[in-house]
């Protein structure tokens, strides 16, 4: 059981990896001290620097590939759910080391916030653990206000102090009420119904066809989009409507429809194949390198990007 009891959620800041090695290694060598089963979840540049530093590593310190999971924060939450639930038995201290470091474009970082809060929400009930986030202030802007509204603490040199300014478990389902930006007044478009379903298909093949996409990324985003577009018509009514435009380097597609999702972390968890249902969403987030779902009494937008090779 981690100290405290329940889910612990905390922030704190750096500069640089000098930094990251400065306070992050310091961290886990206290938790592994004291104990703890740690995982490392970081870009390999961090990685390698605590293999560095803790050779051999124990076994109690274990590593996920942050860049590996991808670009889409929804891919995260898996991991974490699936290391408390792999560790919870053992009776010692659960500590989680979320180090993300990679550019971020304004839908990546809004993404990765709300990730975040969710975070709140998923783990609010159940075993107790902690889950530590360091930020790096060199790399991103507002990063520290970002922290501090999704993090209920934080951790100031040596002491854990409140956030005066986390915003609590609601923040996560503000968000998924909140509306996208506009898809430009150009994006191609298409209205289906229920006996449409292969016109979406065809549309969308039509509209990657000079993309640059490869024919696997091609066909994620076919599939996607057909389990984005299945669940508008099953919850939504029965109808709905496609738009993709091309956005900086990434290709862009939207479903959107009528219909209200009342589960935050929908696409989130894994799903029981034996249920046969919830598989829709989380398909979606595991095959697009993001996506952003708004639900409101206005209705449900399922947006998937898909980056274009460089």
């Amino acid at each position: 059981m981690a100290s405290g009891g329940g889910f612990r959620h905390e922030a704190f800041f750096y500069e640089g990896l000098s930094g990251f090695g400065d306070r992050v290694l310091t961290f886990i060598a206290d938790e592994l001290a004291r104990g703890a089963i740690v995982l490392v979840m970081a870009d390999p540049e961090q990685t390698a620097l605590v293999r560095q530093s803790m050779r051999p590593p124990p076994v109690s310190l274990r590593f996920e590939d942050a860049r590996a999971l991808g670009t889409n924060p929804a891919r995260l939450m898996p991991r974490w759910t699936e290391f408390v639930a792999e560790a919870a038995g053992v009776g010692r201290p659960l500590v989680g080391v979320g180090a993300l470091r990679y550019q971020r474009t304004p839908a990546e970082r809004i993404e990765c916030e709300l990730h975040e809060a969710l975070l709140n929400v998923a783990f609010a009930e159940g075993a107790s653990w902690r889950l530590v986030c360091p930020f790096d202030t060199g790399a991103e802007t507002d990063v520290v206000n970002e922290a501090r509204r999704t993090h209920p603490a934080i951790i100031e040199e040596d002491h854990v102090a409140p956030s005066p300014s986390y915003l609590g478990l609601g923040a996560a389902a503000l968000t998924l009420g909140e509306p996208l930006p506009k898809p430009p007044t150009d994006a191609a478009e298409l209205d289906f119904e229920r006996a449409h379903l292969s016109t979406v298909r065809d549309f969308l093949r039509k509209q990657l066809e000079a993309s640059a996409l490869s024919f696997g990324r091609v066909d994620d985003l076919l599939l996607a989009t057909h389990e984005a577009a299945s669940n508008c018509i099953r919850h939504g009514g029965g109808a709905g409507r496609i738009q993709v435009w091309r956005e900086d380097t990434r290709i862009v597609c939207e479903v959107s429809g009528n219909g209200l999702i009342t589960d935050p972390l929908v696409g989130r968890r894994r799903p029981d194949p034996r249920r046969g249902s919830g598989m829709g969403l989380w398909i979606v987030n595991q095959v697009c390198d993001l996506v952003q779902l708004r639900s409101s009494g206005e209705g449900t937008v399922v947006r998937m990007y898909m980056r274009l090779p460089t």
